[in-house]
C-alpha cells in the first residue's frame, strides 16, 4: 500500500488532514498556534494539500480514544480518504502507549504518512527503525505522563488543604499561576459577561446560547454561578470556599 501511495504522490499532492487538541491551557501552546504551525508547514511543502484541520478543542486527554475528531481521523484513514496527517507533535494524536501503538500499526498498514511540524518533516514510520523509535518514545512519554499525574494528584490534595479550587475547571476560567485558584480565562471570560448582560435584559436562556455561540447547558451554569463571575470581575480569586480577595 505504501508504494502505491508513493507512486500516486508523484502525480498529485497528497491529501493531508491536520489535527489539534489541548489538554491543559498554557502548557502546550494554544490551539491557534498549533493550527498555524500546521498551515505553515503544509504551505511550504509542494507534496501536500491541506484539506482541513480537525480541532478537538481544549481540555482533551490524549489518554483516551473517546474523542470525536480523533475518531473521524481514524475513519478517514481506514476509508482511504487521506494520504497524510499533520500534527504539531506526536503526542497530539495519542499519549497512551497502547493507543499510540495501535495508531502506528494503522499508519504502517494503510501507508498514511504522519508529518510532525516540530520535527520539520514526516516521521517515515514505514521504515522499521523509525517505527521502533516511535514506540520507544511513546513508552517513555507514557511513563513521564503517569508520574506527572501522580504529582498533580498530590497538588490536588494540597489545594484542598489550602482552600484552593478543586474539581473541573468551569467554562470561562483557568487556574492561576500557582495552580491554586480560578481566575478569568482571557479567551472565554467575555462569553460569561455577555451571558449575564443578556440575562439581566430578560433574554431567554436558549436565545442567549444562540447569540453567544455556546450550549444552553453552559448558559444555565453561568447564570447559576453569577456571584462567582461577578467576584472574578472585581479581581477576586475563586477557591473551593468561594471568593478570595487579594487583601485577605
Amino acid at each position: 500500500m505504501y508504494y502505491l501511495k508513493k507512486r500516486m504522490s508523484e502525480e498529485q499532492p497528497k491529501r493531508a488532514w491536520g489535527y489539534v487538541r489541548l489538554s491543559q491551557d498554557g502548557r502546550e501552546g494554544t490551539l491557534t498556534e498549533q493550527k498555524n504551525s500546521i498551515s505553515t508547514y503544509a504551505r511550504e511543502r509542494e507534496d501536500l494539500s491541506l484539506i482541513t484541520t480537525l480541532n478537538e478543542g481544549k481540555r482533551t486527554s490524549g489518554f483516551t480514544s473517546d474523542r470525536a475528531k480523533y475518531q473521524t481521523l481514524l475513519e478517514k484513514i481506514e476509508n482511504n480518504e487521506l494520504d497524510a496527517i499533520i500534527v504539531r507533535d506526536r503526542a497530539r494524536l495519542a499519549r497512551d502507549f497502547d493507543l499510540r501503538l495501535q495508531l502506528l500499526l494503522l499508519l504502517r498498514a494503510s501507508g498514511v504518512e504522519m508529518h510532525v511540524t516540530e520535527e520539520g518533516g514526516p516521521a517515515r514510520l514505514h521504515q522499521v527503525q523509525n517505527a521502533i523509535f516511535d514506540v520507544m518514545k511513546a513508552g517513555m512519554g507514557h511513563i513521564a505522563k503517569m508520574r506527572e499525574r501522580e504529582r498533580a494528584q498530590a497538588a490536588v490534595t494540597e489545594r484542598l488543604d489550602s482552600g484552593g479550587w478543586q474539581g473541573g475547571i468551569p467554562y470561562g476560567f483557568r487556574l492561576d499561576s500557582s495552580n491554586q485558584y480560578l481566575v478569568p480565562d482571557e479567551d472565554e471570560f467575555e462569553d460569561l459577561e455577555e451571558v449575564l448582560r443578556h440575562h439581566e435584559n430578560g433574554v431567554s436562556g436558549r436565545s442567549i446560547a444562540e447569540r453567544v455561540g455556546i450550549t444552553h447547558g453552559k448558559v444555565r451554569s453561568i447564570i447559576s454561578n453569577t456571584e462567582r463571575v461577578r467576584a472574578a470581575q472585581s479581581g477576586a480569586l475563586i477557591g473551593n470556599g468561594g471568593p478570595v480577595w487579594p487583601d485577605e
